[in-house]
């Protein structure tokens, strides 16, 4: 019920930034060198609350970027092989070019991502295919995608991997600062790389240990900001 009420709350704006962001993204997706060898399915996490869409300085410099990378990529070769996720389909609510269609599902808050992540999980269950997810918001929303997938089963771990795009207002744990950076991991040749997790605590750890999971992620064969 979150899901409904939250998508029914998107303003006409709103959905119009959504819309737009997840059909450049499925362009740069369906021309992508990401696992070339693989089917690939793909979901878009994204938060409508982030500050990347709500803030139209930055929205609109991120649709520059976009604009920008979806040139870019055309020089790559247009696969047959790729597809929004079942679960992200399964969200469409019939609506012609919605962002449902291109494998965008906004979050309705606190955990969504979770849950998300976890009905992925369960698709693909029995599957071949390698899963791509996009977190489009803070920290936070990384965050409960990559928690998630430390719990997740080894095999489904060793056939995806997470792309977080810096569209919030804080964003330390993105791929990088700049989305047109961030976007370089689709567009050029990358691997996919299994990052440790830290475990950080004071001295007394008065309110517990503050965990940062581990996860696969993206980076060029140049960047070793993740190694």
């Amino acid at each position: 019920m979150a899901i409904r009420r939250r998508e029914k709350s998107l303003n006409k704006e709103t959905g119009s930034k959504l819309q737009s962001f997840a059909l450049s993204l499925r362009t740069l997706i369906t021309r992508s060198l990401l696992v070339p060898d693989r089917a690939l399915r793909w979901v878009i996490i994204a938060n409508p609350g982030a500050g990347g869409f709500t803030i139209n300085r930055r929205w609109n410099e991120h649709k520059r970027a976009l604009d920008r990378c979806g040139e870019r990529v055309r020089q790559n070769r247009l696969r047959q092989d790729v597809s929004p996720s079942c679960y992200a389909l399964s969200r469409d609510r019939g609506e012609p070019g919605g962002w449902e269609q291109s494998g965008l599902i906004p979050t309705g808050g606190p955990g969504h991502a979770v849950s998300i992540t976890r009905a992925l999980v369960a698709e693909a269950e029995g599957s071949e295919d390698f899963y791509l997810i996009i977190t489009a918001g803070g920290d936070g929303t990384s965050l409960e995608v990559l928690q998630t997938l430390c719990q997740a089963p080894e095999d489904f771990r060793s056939r995806c991997a997470v792309l977080r795009l810096p569209m919030g207002t804080g964003n330390d744990g993105a791929d990088a600062w700049e989305l047109e950076k961030a976007l370089e991991l689709l567009m050029l040749p990358s691997r996919i790389e299994m990052v440790r997790g830290l475990k950080l605590s004071t001295a007394r750890e008065k309110h517990g240990p503050t965990v940062v999971p581990c996860g696969p992620l993206i980076s060029c064969p140049w960047d070793w900001t993740h190694l």
